[in-house]
Protein backbone atom coordinates (compact mmCIF):
# COMPACT_ATOMS: atom_id res chain seq x y z
CA UNK A 1 0.00 0.00 0.00
CA UNK A 2 1.30 3.29 -0.77
CA UNK A 3 2.41 5.84 1.95
CA UNK A 4 1.19 8.68 2.89
CA UNK A 5 1.74 12.34 3.92
CA UNK A 6 -0.32 11.61 7.21
CA UNK A 7 1.57 8.09 7.90
CA UNK A 8 4.73 10.10 7.67
CA UNK A 9 4.05 12.26 10.31
CA UNK A 10 2.88 10.07 12.66
CA UNK A 11 5.86 7.87 11.72
CA UNK A 12 7.94 11.12 13.06
CA UNK A 13 5.86 12.17 16.13
CA UNK A 14 5.86 8.63 17.56
CA UNK A 15 10.00 8.53 17.01
CA UNK A 16 10.17 12.09 18.72
CA UNK A 17 7.59 10.57 22.00
CA UNK A 18 10.37 7.87 21.63
CA UNK A 19 13.37 10.00 21.94
CA UNK A 20 11.88 12.22 24.60
CA UNK A 21 10.53 9.31 26.83
CA UNK A 22 14.36 7.33 26.61
CA UNK A 23 15.84 10.61 27.50
CA UNK A 24 13.54 11.40 30.93
CA UNK A 25 14.65 7.06 31.41
CA UNK A 26 18.36 7.69 30.88
CA UNK A 27 18.28 11.01 33.18
CA UNK A 28 16.42 9.00 36.20
CA UNK A 29 19.20 6.21 35.59
CA UNK A 30 21.91 8.65 35.68
CA UNK A 31 20.11 10.26 39.07
CA UNK A 32 19.83 6.97 40.33
CA UNK A 33 23.50 6.29 39.94
CA UNK A 34 24.84 9.40 40.28
CA UNK A 35 22.60 11.44 42.51
CA UNK A 36 22.46 13.05 46.26
CA UNK A 37 21.65 9.62 46.92
CA UNK A 38 22.78 7.58 44.07
CA UNK A 39 24.32 4.08 43.76
CA UNK A 40 27.65 5.71 42.91
CA UNK A 41 27.37 8.44 45.14
CA UNK A 42 26.43 5.73 48.18
CA UNK A 43 29.40 3.58 46.95
CA UNK A 44 32.29 6.03 47.17
CA UNK A 45 30.96 7.61 50.22
CA UNK A 46 30.95 4.43 52.21
CA UNK A 47 34.69 3.76 50.12
CA UNK A 48 35.58 6.84 51.94
CA UNK A 49 34.22 6.51 55.25
CA UNK A 50 36.35 3.34 55.09
CA UNK A 51 39.60 5.00 54.22
CA UNK A 52 38.84 7.65 56.56
CA UNK A 53 38.02 4.50 59.59
CA UNK A 54 41.70 3.06 58.20
CA UNK A 55 43.71 6.21 58.50
CA UNK A 56 42.24 6.99 61.98
CA UNK A 57 42.78 3.40 62.82
CA UNK A 58 46.72 3.77 62.02
CA UNK A 59 46.91 7.47 63.98
CA UNK A 60 45.15 5.86 67.37
CA UNK A 61 47.81 2.44 66.71
CA UNK A 62 50.55 4.81 66.65
CA UNK A 63 49.45 6.78 69.20
CA UNK A 64 49.36 3.71 71.66
CA UNK A 65 52.69 2.50 70.20
CA UNK A 66 54.14 5.45 71.54
CA UNK A 67 52.39 5.25 74.66
CA UNK A 68 53.94 1.78 75.64
CA UNK A 69 57.25 3.04 74.03
CA UNK A 70 57.38 5.43 76.72
CA UNK A 71 55.96 3.57 79.47
CA UNK A 72 53.48 6.07 80.22
CA UNK A 73 56.02 8.36 81.58
CA UNK A 74 55.54 11.39 79.39
CA UNK A 75 52.99 13.41 76.70
CA UNK A 76 53.38 11.58 73.38
CA UNK A 77 54.64 14.08 70.83
CA UNK A 78 54.56 14.47 67.01
CA UNK A 79 58.10 13.02 66.70
CA UNK A 80 57.08 10.15 68.98
CA UNK A 81 53.82 9.63 66.06
CA UNK A 82 55.92 10.30 63.46
CA UNK A 83 58.49 7.18 64.83
CA UNK A 84 55.19 5.10 64.76
CA UNK A 85 54.63 5.45 61.68
CA UNK A 86 57.71 5.03 59.97
CA UNK A 87 58.30 1.56 61.66
CA UNK A 88 54.26 0.63 60.86
CA UNK A 89 54.89 1.97 56.74
CA UNK A 90 52.09 4.44 57.57
CA UNK A 91 52.18 7.44 55.15
CA UNK A 92 51.36 10.10 57.48
CA UNK A 93 53.26 12.87 58.64
CA UNK A 94 52.51 14.25 62.41
CA UNK A 95 52.95 18.09 63.26
CA UNK A 96 52.99 19.95 66.79
CA UNK A 97 50.67 22.46 67.03
CA UNK A 98 50.50 25.66 69.76
CA UNK A 99 47.46 24.71 71.39
CA UNK A 100 49.05 21.43 72.56
CA UNK A 101 47.44 19.42 70.18
CA UNK A 102 49.42 17.54 67.41
CA UNK A 103 47.86 17.79 63.55
CA UNK A 104 48.31 14.59 61.58
CA UNK A 105 48.46 14.95 57.17
CA UNK A 106 47.90 11.42 55.57
CA UNK A 107 49.84 12.58 52.28
CA UNK A 108 47.77 9.94 49.87
CA UNK A 109 44.48 11.73 50.28
CA UNK A 110 45.52 15.35 52.19
CA UNK A 111 43.24 14.81 55.27
CA UNK A 112 43.78 16.00 58.39
CA UNK A 113 42.66 15.06 61.77
CA UNK A 114 43.75 16.51 65.42
CA UNK A 115 44.74 14.17 68.29
CA UNK A 116 44.32 15.69 72.05
CA UNK A 117 46.93 14.62 74.98
CA UNK A 118 44.03 11.87 75.46
CA UNK A 119 44.59 10.32 72.34
CA UNK A 120 41.44 11.47 71.37
CA UNK A 121 41.26 12.04 67.63
CA UNK A 122 38.82 14.57 65.36
CA UNK A 123 38.45 15.00 61.56
CA UNK A 124 39.12 15.17 59.17
CA UNK A 125 39.36 17.91 57.35
CA UNK A 126 41.31 18.69 54.04
CA UNK A 127 43.54 21.30 52.90
CA UNK A 128 44.24 22.98 56.21
CA UNK A 129 47.67 22.08 57.14
CA UNK A 130 50.63 21.94 54.37
CA UNK A 131 53.17 19.12 54.64
CA UNK A 132 56.73 19.68 55.19
CA UNK A 133 59.08 20.83 52.39
CA UNK A 134 60.65 17.29 51.08
CA UNK A 135 63.90 17.06 49.25
CA UNK A 136 66.17 19.49 51.59
CA UNK A 137 69.25 18.44 51.77
CA UNK A 138 70.27 20.33 54.71
CA UNK A 139 70.64 18.00 57.07
CA UNK A 140 67.35 18.86 58.92
CA UNK A 141 64.81 16.63 60.44
CA UNK A 142 62.46 15.07 57.85
CA UNK A 143 59.36 14.05 59.85
CA UNK A 144 57.85 12.11 57.25
CA UNK A 145 60.84 9.92 56.78
CA UNK A 146 61.73 9.89 60.57
CA UNK A 147 65.50 11.14 59.73
CA UNK A 148 67.50 14.01 58.89
CA UNK A 149 67.99 14.41 55.43
CA UNK A 150 71.41 13.99 53.80
CA UNK A 151 73.44 17.09 54.11
CA UNK A 152 75.13 17.81 51.31
CA UNK A 153 78.76 20.09 50.56
CA UNK A 154 80.43 20.84 47.48
CA UNK A 155 81.08 18.31 44.93
CA UNK A 156 77.88 16.49 46.00
CA UNK A 157 74.76 15.04 44.81
CA UNK A 158 72.23 12.97 45.58
CA UNK A 159 71.83 9.59 43.26
CA UNK A 160 69.66 7.27 42.82
CA UNK A 161 70.06 3.34 40.81
CA UNK A 162 68.48 3.27 37.51
CA UNK A 163 67.22 -0.81 37.41
CA UNK A 164 66.46 -0.51 33.32
CA UNK A 165 70.51 1.18 32.67
CA UNK A 166 71.55 -0.46 35.69
CA UNK A 167 73.52 2.89 36.22
CA UNK A 168 73.54 5.41 39.19
CA UNK A 169 71.59 9.02 38.22
CA UNK A 170 71.00 12.00 39.69
CA UNK A 171 68.13 11.90 42.56
CA UNK A 172 65.86 15.18 41.40
CA UNK A 173 63.52 14.59 44.07
CA UNK A 174 66.58 14.50 46.27
CA UNK A 175 64.07 12.56 48.39
CA UNK A 176 64.07 8.65 47.27
CA UNK A 177 65.98 7.20 49.97
CA UNK A 178 64.44 5.07 52.47
CA UNK A 179 65.13 4.14 56.28
CA UNK A 180 62.28 1.96 56.62
CA UNK A 181 61.71 -1.02 59.06
CA UNK A 182 63.04 -4.23 58.02
CA UNK A 183 61.40 -6.70 60.56
CA UNK A 184 58.05 -6.18 58.97
CA UNK A 185 57.41 -9.50 56.81
CA UNK A 186 57.41 -7.99 52.85
CA UNK A 187 60.20 -5.10 53.95
CA UNK A 188 63.30 -7.36 53.86
CA UNK A 189 66.33 -5.67 52.15
CA UNK A 190 64.06 -2.64 51.19
CA UNK A 191 65.91 -0.08 53.39
CA UNK A 192 67.40 2.02 51.14
CA UNK A 193 69.89 4.41 52.30
CA UNK A 194 70.66 8.06 50.53
CA UNK A 195 74.23 7.59 48.29
CA UNK A 196 75.33 10.74 47.21
CA UNK A 197 78.43 10.97 44.63
CA UNK A 198 81.30 12.98 45.59
CA UNK A 199 83.61 14.34 42.64
CA UNK A 200 86.69 15.73 43.40
CA UNK A 201 89.39 16.65 40.56
CA UNK A 202 87.40 14.79 38.02
CA UNK A 203 87.11 11.62 39.74
CA UNK A 204 84.01 10.54 41.25
CA UNK A 205 83.42 8.42 44.55
CA UNK A 206 80.30 7.12 45.96
CA UNK A 207 79.22 7.45 49.79
CA UNK A 208 76.58 6.45 51.90
CA UNK A 209 74.91 8.37 54.81
CA UNK A 210 74.67 7.45 58.28
CA UNK A 211 71.96 9.34 59.96
CA UNK A 212 72.11 10.69 63.51
CA UNK A 213 70.27 8.40 65.76
CA UNK A 214 70.48 6.63 69.69
CA UNK A 215 70.58 2.96 70.40
CA UNK A 216 69.75 0.36 72.81
CA UNK A 217 71.71 -3.12 73.38
CA UNK A 218 70.38 -6.50 74.24
CA UNK A 219 73.52 -8.25 74.42
CA UNK A 220 71.41 -11.74 75.65
CA UNK A 221 69.80 -11.76 72.70
CA UNK A 222 72.46 -10.26 70.84
CA UNK A 223 69.92 -7.38 68.67
CA UNK A 224 70.56 -3.47 68.71
CA UNK A 225 67.34 -1.09 68.50
CA UNK A 226 68.37 2.23 66.61
CA UNK A 227 66.02 5.22 66.62
CA UNK A 228 66.48 8.15 64.50
CA UNK A 229 66.81 11.98 66.02
CA UNK A 230 67.42 15.43 65.11
CA UNK A 231 70.22 17.60 66.43
CA UNK A 232 68.85 19.12 68.78
CA UNK A 233 68.17 16.32 70.83
CA UNK A 234 71.25 15.71 72.80
CA UNK A 235 69.94 13.88 75.60
CA UNK A 236 69.17 10.42 74.93
CA UNK A 237 65.62 8.54 76.12
CA UNK A 238 65.63 6.56 78.40
CA UNK A 239 67.59 3.26 78.01
CA UNK A 240 69.35 4.76 75.06
CA UNK A 241 72.46 5.86 73.83
CA UNK A 242 73.07 8.24 71.39
CA UNK A 243 75.67 7.39 69.46
CA UNK A 244 79.17 9.42 70.27
CA UNK A 245 80.07 9.50 66.71
CA UNK A 246 77.22 11.88 66.22
CA UNK A 247 78.14 14.23 69.75
CA UNK A 248 80.86 16.27 70.53
CA UNK A 249 82.41 13.68 72.65
CA UNK A 250 85.65 13.72 71.28
CA UNK A 251 87.72 11.54 74.02
CA UNK A 252 85.06 8.91 72.69
CA UNK A 253 84.88 9.33 68.81
CA UNK A 254 83.01 12.13 68.48
CA UNK A 255 83.35 15.47 66.36
CA UNK A 256 83.84 19.11 67.23
CA UNK A 257 80.01 19.59 66.70
CA UNK A 258 77.06 17.83 67.18
CA UNK A 259 75.94 16.06 63.80
CA UNK A 260 73.19 15.21 61.62
CA UNK A 261 74.73 12.38 60.41
CA UNK A 262 77.93 10.91 58.51
CA UNK A 263 78.98 10.17 54.70
CA UNK A 264 80.65 6.76 54.98
CA UNK A 265 82.58 5.31 51.94
CA UNK A 266 80.72 3.11 49.91
CA UNK A 267 83.34 0.47 49.54
CA UNK A 268 87.23 -0.05 50.01
CA UNK A 269 89.47 2.86 49.17
CA UNK A 270 90.85 2.56 45.85
CA UNK A 271 93.35 4.11 43.89
CA UNK A 272 92.27 6.88 41.19
CA UNK A 273 94.26 5.10 38.27
CA UNK A 274 92.90 1.54 39.38
CA UNK A 275 90.85 -0.29 36.69
CA UNK A 276 89.92 -4.13 36.66
CA UNK A 277 92.77 -5.87 37.83
CA UNK A 278 95.26 -3.26 37.51
CA UNK A 279 95.67 -1.98 41.29
CA UNK A 280 97.46 1.92 40.36
CA UNK A 281 100.04 3.48 41.45
CA UNK A 282 98.49 7.05 42.24
CA UNK A 283 97.97 8.95 45.37
CA UNK A 284 94.76 9.86 44.73
CA UNK A 285 91.85 8.30 46.36
CA UNK A 286 88.56 6.71 44.04
CA UNK A 287 85.60 4.97 45.92
CA UNK A 288 83.80 2.85 43.08
CA UNK A 289 82.93 -0.78 42.21
CA UNK A 290 84.62 -3.95 40.62
CA UNK A 291 88.23 -2.28 40.92
CA UNK A 292 91.20 -3.12 43.34
CA UNK A 293 91.03 -1.52 46.70
CA UNK A 294 94.15 -0.25 48.11
CA UNK A 295 96.33 -1.80 50.28
CA UNK A 296 100.12 -2.35 51.57
CA UNK A 297 100.31 1.50 52.65
CA UNK A 298 101.56 2.35 56.33
CA UNK A 299 98.81 3.82 58.25
CA UNK A 300 100.01 7.29 59.03
CA UNK A 301 99.86 7.76 55.04
CA UNK A 302 97.02 6.69 54.59
CA UNK A 303 95.86 9.11 57.47
CA UNK A 304 96.98 12.11 55.45
CA UNK A 305 95.79 11.13 52.08
CA UNK A 306 92.41 10.56 53.56
CA UNK A 307 92.20 14.26 55.10
CA UNK A 308 93.71 15.84 51.88
CA UNK A 309 91.03 13.76 50.28
CA UNK A 310 88.32 16.72 50.21
CA UNK A 311 89.62 19.18 52.88
CA UNK A 312 86.04 21.14 52.50
CA UNK A 313 84.19 18.34 53.24
CA UNK A 314 86.70 17.42 56.30
CA UNK A 315 87.10 14.52 54.85
CA UNK A 316 89.22 11.28 56.66
CA UNK A 317 90.19 7.94 57.45
CA UNK A 318 87.29 5.97 59.20
CA UNK A 319 87.52 5.82 63.04
CA UNK A 320 86.16 3.41 65.26
CA UNK A 321 83.41 5.21 66.45
CA UNK A 322 82.26 5.38 63.05
CA UNK A 323 82.98 2.02 62.05
CA UNK A 324 80.71 1.37 64.86
CA UNK A 325 77.85 3.81 64.17
CA UNK A 326 77.70 1.81 60.14
CA UNK A 327 77.73 -1.58 62.21
CA UNK A 328 74.98 -0.74 64.57
CA UNK A 329 72.79 0.32 62.13
CA UNK A 330 73.57 -2.64 59.78
CA UNK A 331 72.35 -4.89 62.49
CA UNK A 332 69.71 -2.64 63.39
CA UNK A 333 65.99 -3.43 62.02
CA UNK A 334 67.12 -0.27 59.71
CA UNK A 335 69.59 -2.65 58.18
CA UNK A 336 69.94 -6.72 57.61
CA UNK A 337 67.75 -6.69 60.92
CA UNK A 338 70.38 -9.27 62.59
CA UNK A 339 71.52 -10.90 59.33
CA UNK A 340 74.86 -11.39 58.53
CA UNK A 341 76.46 -9.45 55.85
CA UNK A 342 78.10 -12.10 53.45
CA UNK A 343 81.75 -11.98 52.91
CA UNK A 344 83.58 -10.58 49.97
CA UNK A 345 86.26 -13.48 49.07
CA UNK A 346 87.71 -12.31 45.93
CA UNK A 347 91.48 -12.77 46.57
CA UNK A 348 91.99 -10.25 44.03
CA UNK A 349 90.59 -7.76 46.25
CA UNK A 350 87.41 -6.28 44.05
CA UNK A 351 85.74 -4.23 45.70
CA UNK A 352 81.65 -4.49 46.14
CA UNK A 353 81.62 -8.76 45.49
CA UNK A 354 80.01 -10.72 47.69
CA UNK A 355 79.71 -14.49 47.92
CA UNK A 356 76.57 -16.57 48.39
CA UNK A 357 72.94 -16.25 48.88
CA UNK A 358 72.11 -18.65 51.89
CA UNK A 359 73.08 -18.81 55.65
CA UNK A 360 75.46 -21.42 54.60
CA UNK A 361 76.89 -19.53 51.55
CA UNK A 362 78.13 -16.17 53.46
CA UNK A 363 81.27 -18.07 53.48
CA UNK A 364 82.19 -20.64 51.33
CA UNK A 365 85.29 -20.48 49.36
CA UNK A 366 87.65 -18.02 47.06
CA UNK A 367 87.52 -17.09 43.99
CA UNK A 368 89.99 -14.53 41.63
CA UNK A 369 89.52 -12.01 38.88
CA UNK A 370 89.23 -14.55 36.56
CA UNK A 371 86.91 -16.39 38.13
CA UNK A 372 84.03 -13.52 39.88
CA UNK A 373 80.51 -13.96 38.20
CA UNK A 374 78.35 -11.01 37.21
CA UNK A 375 75.72 -12.62 39.80
CA UNK A 376 78.59 -11.90 42.71
CA UNK A 377 79.49 -8.12 41.56
CA UNK A 378 78.00 -5.94 43.66
CA UNK A 379 74.48 -5.24 41.64
CA UNK A 380 74.24 -9.00 41.09
CA UNK A 381 71.66 -11.01 43.44
CA UNK A 382 74.62 -12.40 45.29
CA UNK A 383 76.97 -9.53 45.70
CA UNK A 384 74.25 -7.26 46.89
CA UNK A 385 74.05 -9.34 50.09
CA UNK A 386 77.43 -8.56 51.25
CA UNK A 387 75.99 -4.57 51.53
CA UNK A 388 74.33 -3.41 55.05
CA UNK A 389 71.30 -3.17 53.04
CA UNK A 390 71.05 -6.62 50.71
CA UNK A 391 70.37 -3.95 48.12
CA UNK A 392 72.74 -1.86 45.89
CA UNK A 393 71.91 0.92 48.45
CA UNK A 394 73.88 -0.27 51.32
CA UNK A 395 77.83 -0.44 52.24
CA UNK A 396 80.01 -2.52 50.80
CA UNK A 397 83.48 -4.91 51.96
CA UNK A 398 82.79 -4.34 55.71
CA UNK A 399 82.97 -7.81 55.94
CA UNK A 400 86.11 -9.77 53.69
CA UNK A 401 87.88 -8.29 51.25
CA UNK A 402 90.68 -6.42 53.10
CA UNK A 403 91.27 -6.35 56.50
CA UNK A 404 90.76 -2.26 57.00
CA UNK A 405 92.58 0.41 59.14
CA UNK A 406 90.67 2.83 61.39
CA UNK A 407 92.25 5.75 63.10
CA UNK A 408 92.74 4.37 66.93
CA UNK A 409 95.85 2.95 68.42
CA UNK A 410 97.15 1.86 71.80
CA UNK A 411 98.68 5.35 73.28
CA UNK A 412 100.65 3.21 75.78
CA UNK A 413 102.29 1.32 73.29
CA UNK A 414 106.10 1.98 73.88
CA UNK A 415 106.52 0.03 70.48
CA UNK A 416 108.36 1.43 67.32
CA UNK A 417 105.23 0.88 65.31
CA UNK A 418 103.81 3.51 66.44
CA UNK A 419 105.41 6.19 65.54
CA UNK A 420 107.10 4.50 62.65
CA UNK A 421 104.19 3.75 61.17
CA UNK A 422 101.49 5.90 62.46
CA UNK A 423 103.07 9.25 63.79
CA UNK A 424 100.79 11.30 62.01
CA UNK A 425 97.89 9.93 64.18
CA UNK A 426 99.84 10.19 67.14
CA UNK A 427 100.57 14.10 66.65
CA UNK A 428 97.48 15.56 65.13
CA UNK A 429 96.27 17.85 67.74
CA UNK A 430 92.81 17.80 66.04
CA UNK A 431 91.84 14.64 68.12
CA UNK A 432 88.38 14.74 66.61
CA UNK A 433 89.79 12.78 63.17
CA UNK A 434 91.43 10.09 66.09
CA UNK A 435 90.48 8.03 68.70
CA UNK A 436 93.74 7.15 71.54
CA UNK A 437 92.82 3.91 73.77
CA UNK A 438 94.90 4.35 77.09
CA UNK A 439 94.13 0.77 78.56
CA UNK A 440 95.21 -2.44 75.63
CA UNK A 441 92.23 -4.52 77.61
CA UNK A 442 88.69 -4.53 75.84
CA UNK A 443 86.98 -4.49 78.85
CA UNK A 444 87.70 -1.74 80.71
CA UNK A 445 89.34 0.78 77.82
CA UNK A 446 86.77 -0.01 74.88
CA UNK A 447 84.22 2.89 74.06
CA UNK A 448 80.59 3.29 73.54
CA UNK A 449 79.65 2.79 70.51
CA UNK A 450 83.08 1.64 69.15
CA UNK A 451 81.74 -2.05 67.97
CA UNK A 452 84.16 -4.20 70.16
CA UNK A 453 83.32 -4.99 73.73
CA UNK A 454 79.42 -4.20 73.17
CA UNK A 455 79.37 -7.15 70.23
CA UNK A 456 82.20 -8.87 71.38
CA UNK A 457 82.25 -12.01 69.39
CA UNK A 458 78.31 -11.63 67.27
CA UNK A 459 77.92 -13.91 64.61
CA UNK A 460 81.29 -15.12 65.77
CA UNK A 461 83.25 -12.66 64.35
CA UNK A 462 87.12 -12.42 65.64
CA UNK A 463 87.62 -10.09 68.38
CA UNK A 464 91.68 -9.41 69.47
CA UNK A 465 91.90 -5.70 70.80
CA UNK A 466 95.52 -3.67 70.62
CA UNK A 467 98.09 -4.24 72.27
CA UNK A 468 101.71 -2.63 72.87
CA UNK A 469 103.62 -4.45 69.90
CA UNK A 470 100.67 -3.91 67.70
CA UNK A 471 98.64 -0.60 68.89
CA UNK A 472 96.76 -0.02 65.74
CA UNK A 473 92.96 -1.31 64.96
CA UNK A 474 91.74 -3.06 62.01
CA UNK A 475 88.38 -3.93 61.23
CA UNK A 476 86.13 -6.60 58.96
CA UNK A 477 88.13 -9.15 58.61
CA UNK A 478 89.88 -10.87 55.58
CA UNK A 479 88.40 -12.46 51.98
CA UNK A 480 89.37 -15.85 53.36
CA UNK A 481 88.18 -15.83 56.38
CA UNK A 482 85.30 -17.56 56.61
CA UNK A 483 82.50 -17.06 60.15
CA UNK A 484 85.09 -14.94 61.40
CA UNK A 485 84.88 -12.03 59.30
CA UNK A 486 82.22 -9.76 59.90
CA UNK A 487 81.13 -6.24 60.57
CA UNK A 488 81.50 -6.50 63.76
CA UNK A 489 85.12 -8.16 63.64
CA UNK A 490 88.28 -6.53 64.90
CA UNK A 491 92.00 -6.99 65.22
CA UNK A 492 95.38 -5.44 66.01
CA UNK A 493 97.62 -4.27 63.45
CA UNK A 494 101.55 -3.31 63.13
CA UNK A 495 100.08 -0.69 60.77
CA UNK A 496 101.39 -1.73 57.80
CA UNK A 497 99.76 -3.70 54.70
CA UNK A 498 95.83 -3.00 55.18
CA UNK A 499 93.02 -1.34 53.36
CA UNK A 500 91.28 1.60 54.69
CA UNK A 501 87.70 3.99 53.81
CA UNK A 502 86.76 7.32 54.43
CA UNK A 503 84.89 9.30 56.15
CA UNK A 504 82.98 12.81 55.44
CA UNK A 505 81.45 14.77 58.20
CA UNK A 506 80.07 17.77 56.02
Amino acid sequence: MKKTKDNKAITLIALVITIIVLLILAGVSIATLKGENGILTRTNDAKENTVVAEEKEAIQLAYTGAIIEKKVTEDVTASDLNTEFNTNGTNAIAIDNTNGKITVTFSDTNRTYTVDSNGNITGPSTGEVTPPTTGKTDGSFDAEKGVNTPKLGDNMELIIYDEETQEWVKDETNSSYRYVDTSIAGNENKSEWANAKVTINGVESYFVWIPRYEYKIDDTNQTIDVKFIPTTQTEPDEGYIIHPAFTTDIENGGWKEQLSGLWIGKYEESRSDAEGTNAGTSTTIKIQPNVISWRNTIIGEIYDYAKSYATELQSHMLKNSEWGAVAYLTHSKYGRNGTEVSVNQCSSYITGAGRGTGENQIYNSTYDSSTITEEQRYNGNIGKLSSTTGNVYGIYDLSGGAYEFVASYYNGSTSSNLTSNGSQLVNDTNREYVIAYDVYDVDTSYKQGDATKETEGWNGDYADFVESNIPFFKRGGYYDSTFEAGVFAFDDSAGNGNGFRICIAV
